[in-house]
């Protein structure tokens, strides 16, 4: 909530409904409401409604100063009946102006569905209704309450739904098939966007944990870390698993790039908003103006070619981008065409029929509405609806009313139809005397219009300021996408990361800033360092050796098989090596050579004169030198020449402080 901005309480007469999905999932449990059970009920509609009047406040912080609207409805408001309180939520704005909305609504969790003694999911349409907002915590916000459209017990029902499901608490999530259990802790997969459960790899991108594994196969419920915000303006810039980041440069945008200040972790990918005009090959007239989301633009032309240069010059203003597109292309019943006079297939053996539409195969064995209309196996148009939209045909959608079937290609190419196989009666999909009446070609579109497309998922509102260009073109103002989902990660001042990498080339292709720090398994000689980004370089702050306390010894063996040189360990700056020791185990022979140093001098601490590998024994040098490297660490080093040695042995021993 916004300081010094009202929260939007609008009075509603609802004016129609109609049903646009019913519940596809079966719990096993004996549920009658989904769309196979015995009585099955919607849970998403087609809602119209008028604004009663403006909701008159004072604030000037608001898109219109001092009222809301029409205009003013969004994706994720709440409307609830005047009568009981009973509320759904808006997912989806088809078109709104100062007056007038459509929109789908959803019953969430079919909360109503099962709390009604009908099964009933939506409050009494045509009716008085009250829109409103939802508070951080998920409470509703009523204040000021319309007055006169409400019984006594309208507060005290809406306020139960919300106590009921507390929604920041139980966060609805949609992923396919997600196979999570009650009490997973879920991450998000960096590589993929996928939700899963969390491993060793995803804790930098844990979610919350599962408080409920559904409802249904695909959804589920989820206690998140933190705070998970919707409609955030402005829009996450990122894609699923993405960490989003303050622009320190341009203040009140986010960006992709590593800054000193965390925001969120983007949770899903934004859905564009899209108008699409109505009216084919349109034309308008020059210097007819019009707003799209508050910026004018001034028509120079009369063509949809003309309005999409103009449109797209404010594009960094309004987020909006204009095209020319094709009309969509449309098949749909001719009932001449339907052997049963109905549109229908038999869905029993040696059915269903099946046929591939632009190329791809659906079959059609849904028979769900069919049977519950006719108490017989028969897929009718709503059943046939269903499998071709399952199917997820590029730019195909599938829709019907009470008699009729429609396939609608969005992108307003061809839709071809070939009918694979028929139903028991002989009788195939599409094409003469078929099940659906339609026919096997339609043509692509040859009409153009003009569409606008939102590509972060927000409003696009549109109004005429001279002239009559939304007519002219067939515009309306839409929300009929979705802003991205982002859990919040981090608040106040910034913390240093801390990463763990295998080596020094892991280290230097982290993406890191001032402060951060990295813990290297092998820093290039076997043994662990720590090291801090001081904004240009990598520093050293720690080694193993730096680790190890007080004094310290470290050994080694050399034989008369070993090689030139043989390290026995690092030592840090400021440390003291004192005194080594040769304990020879096994005599030598031939005529071998030892020296204990550094790379810069190889003899800096035992000179091979203090030593006679001939003989067994224990050899000492007590050397008085003391490392000043700068903060580096040094390698100390036995140098050997076996001479001609077939035998021997010699262990070494190193005491530094």
């Amino acid at each position: 909530m916004e300081v010094n901005v009202p929260a939007r309480i609008l009075s509603l007469n609802t004016v129609s409904s109609t049903p646009t999905e019913i519940w596809p999932f079966d719990d096993g449990q004996g549920d009658p409401f989904w769309s196979g059970g015995g009585n099955p009920k919607p849970y998403r509609w087609e809602l119209v409604f008028t604004i009663n009047q403006p909701q008159i406040h004072s604030s000037h912080l608001t898109r219109e100063p001092n009222e809301y609207n029409g205009l003013d409805v969004f994706v994720g408001d709440w409307i609830a009946g005047g009568t009981d309180g009973q509320a759904v939520k808006i997912i989806s704005i088809t078109s709104k102006t100062e007056t007038d909305v459509t929109c789908i609504v959803e019953d969430v969790l079919r909360y109503n569905t099962f709390r009604s003694p009908t099964g009933d999911g939506l409050f009494t349409v045509p009716g008085v209704a009250v829109l409103f907002e939802i508070n951080e915590r998920g409470n509703p916000i009523l204040d000021p309450l319309p007055l006169g459209i409400v019984s006594a017990d309208f507060y005290a029902n809406l306020e139960s739904r919300y106590k009921a499901f507390a929604l920041q608490e139980n966060f609805l999530l949609v992923q396919t098939a997600h196979g999570f259990s009650e009490g997973d802790s879920v991450s998000i997969d960096a590589s993929t966007g996928d939700f899963e459960q969390t491993e060793a790899d995803s804790l930098d991108r844990v979610i919350g944990s599962v408080s409920s594994p559904g409802p249904g196969p695909n959804a589920f419920l989820l206690t998140p870390t933190t705070k998970i915000v919707e409609n955030h303006v402005p829009a996450l810039p990122g894609s699923v698993g993405d960490f989003i980041y303050v622009d320190p440069t341009s203040p009140g945008d986010l960006t992709l790039t590593k800054t000193a200040k965390l925001a969120f972790l983007q949770l899903t990918n934004a859905v564009a908003s899209i108008i699409r005009g109505t009216v084919l090959n349109a034309t308008s007239s020059i210097g007819f103006t019009l707003n799209i989301n508050g910026v004018p633009v001034t028509l120079t032309g009369t063509s949809i070619d003309d309005a999409v240069i103009d449109i797209n010059g404010v594009t960094g203003s309004t987020g909006v981008v204009a095209q020319k597109v094709l009309a969509t292309t449309t098949a749909s019943t001719a009932i001449p065409d339907l052997f049963y006079g109905l549109v229908g297939n038999f869905t029993d053996p040696p059915g269903p029929a099946s046929a591939t539409i632009n190329g791809t195969l659906v079959t059609f064995s849904d028979n769900t509405d069919g049977f519950n209309t006719f108490a017989l196996n028969v897929a009718i148009q709503s059943d046939m609806a269903r499998d071709i939209n399952a199917a997820g045909i590029s730019n195909i959608v599938a829709s019907s009313d009470s008699s009729n079937l429609f396939i609608t290609e969005t992108a307003g190419g061809s839709i071809t139809i070939v009918n694979v196989s028929s139903d028991e009666n002989g009788v195939p999909f599409a094409g003469p005397a078929s099940g659906s009446g339609l026919p096997l070609l339609t043509l692509i579109a040859t009409n153009a219009l003009l569409q606008l497309t939102r590509a972060d998922g927000g409003e696009i509102i549109v109004q005429d300021v001279s002239g009559t260009p939304l007519a002219d073109f067939g515009l309306v103002s839409v929300q009929n996408g979705q802003l991205p989902l982002g859990l919040i990660i981090e608040q106040g001042i910034r913390k240093g990361d801390m990463f763990i990498v295998a080596d020094i080339t892991a280290r230097d292709a982290l993406d890191v800033l001032i402060g951060d720090q990295a813990f290297v398994l092998d820093k290039d000689d076997e043994e662990w360092g720590l090291f801090i980004w001081d904004g240009s370089d990598w520093v050293q702050t720690a080694t193993e050796e730096s680790a190890r306390v007080d004094s310290r010894s470290l050994t080694t063996t050399i034989t008369f098989e070993s090689g030139t040189t043989t390290s026995i360990g690092e030592v840090n700056d400021g440390v003291r090596v004192s005194p080594i020791t040769i304990e020879v185990t096994t005599p030598f022979d031939g005529f071998p050579t030892i020296e204990v140093g550094d790379a810069g001098v190889p003899d800096r601490l035992f000179e091979d004169a203090l030593v006679d590998l001939s003989v067994t024994g224990t050899y000492q040098s007590t050397p008085p030198f003391r490392y000043d490297t700068s903060g580096l660490d040094t390698d100390i080093i036995v140098t050997f020449n076996a001479g001609g040695a077939t035998t021997g042995s010699a262990k070494i021993t190193m005491t530094y402080s």
